[in-house]
């Protein structure tokens, strides 16, 4: 399995080429095919490289798209470009400097370099220039785009109401959803505010809750807020691959695959329309989906709205 694994890399890293990296100067590295990298759960497709310095260099263009960024190349200054809404970054390409919107350029472990078509950039970027976090070993760099205050789980059924708990049903288990006087009701696909007391026995809610629980039996969900989707299904996680027609997505407690036609809706999380080419292997979604599911693996769902986080 690695010598297939090791061959599939290999052979992404030889035809990957780049656009925007075409004029850098290419560097002697030593390269590891087995040098994974991963955004969000999700597996890049190139591994990090080790330069002649021995740093580990990351694949710019595939690590600042699962961050957001737009990315080009400037024929006229010799850099490339990242932009996302109001943030900017430019990354130059002969010499050791980087600058993050209007500050003055800053250095890192050592200059961009170029490899095999590709651009990479010390993996200290992450953190001083994308604002990320990271975690490396020798064989495998670990990435997260941000550490979130809040998530959502959804897919909760509720089993009984009482004194300020929900009870419910998740997956195979339980869990107790926390209402105090900021939780906020809503209905999904629709502007309806609701009050706890709307709320009835086997109506299937997501909740938005902390990110960090405490490690007790049954779960406690804090709401922040509580959403009624007894029409829908909800999933939220990390792209691990985007097609023309569907969206493979690291969820809990399984992966699945949502399936997009005409009717499907993309969204940013500022409710602009985006298009499916917005979309990239790292970038987490919330989706909601249809209530039917096939029986494969993974299991395939159609979905009804994207939200690009």
């Amino acid at each position: 399995m690695k010598k297939i694994l090791a061959a599939v890399l290999l052979l992404s890293l030889i035809v990957s080429s780049l656009a925007f990296a075409n004029e850098l100067t290419v560097m002697p590295i030593k390269s590891e095919p087995l040098n994974l990298v991963s955004v969000n759960g999700a597996l890049l497709d190139q591994p990090f490289l080790i330069s002649e310095q021995g740093n580990q260099m990351i694949p710019l263009k595939a690590i600042a798209l699962a961050f957001g960024y737009d990315v080009r190349w400037v024929q006229s200054n010799q850099s490339v470009e990242l932009m996302k809404g109001a943030r900017f970054i430019t990354i130059y390409s002969h010499e050791n400097q980087y600058t993050f919107g209007k500050m003055a350029p800053q250095k890192l472990t050592e200059k961009a370099m170029f490899h095999e078509g590709s651009t990479y950039v010390p993996l200290d970027f992450v953190s001083e220039l994308l604002e990320g976090f990271s975690y490396a070993t020798d064989e495998m760099i670990e990435i997260q785009t941000q550490i979130t205050d809040q998530i959502s789980t959804g897919n909760m059924v509720i089993e009984s109401i009482k004194d300020g708990v929900i009870y419910v049903k998740i997956f195979d288990g339980e869990g107790h959803v926390m209402i105090n006087d900021e939780t906020t009701f809503s209905i999904y696909g629709t502007d309806e505010v609701l009050t706890l007391s709307d709320l009835k026995v086997g109506d299937t809610i997501k909740v938005t809750h902390p990110s960090i629980m405490t490690m007790i039996y049954p779960p406690q969900y804090h709401a922040f807020h509580v959403e009624r989707i007894n029409d829908v299904n909800y999933t939220e996680g990390t792209i691990l691959n985007v097609s023309d027609s569907s969206v493979l997505i690291k969820g809990y407690p399984m992966d699945i695959q949502i399936n997009i036609n005409d009717e499907t809706h993309l969204k940013d999380v500022n409710g602009a329309h985006i298009s499916l080419d917005a979309l990239h292997v790292g970038n987490r979604v919330r989706v909601y989906h249809s209530l039917a599911a096939t029986k494969s693996i993974p299991p395939q769902s159609l979905g009804y709205l994207i939200i690009l986080e």
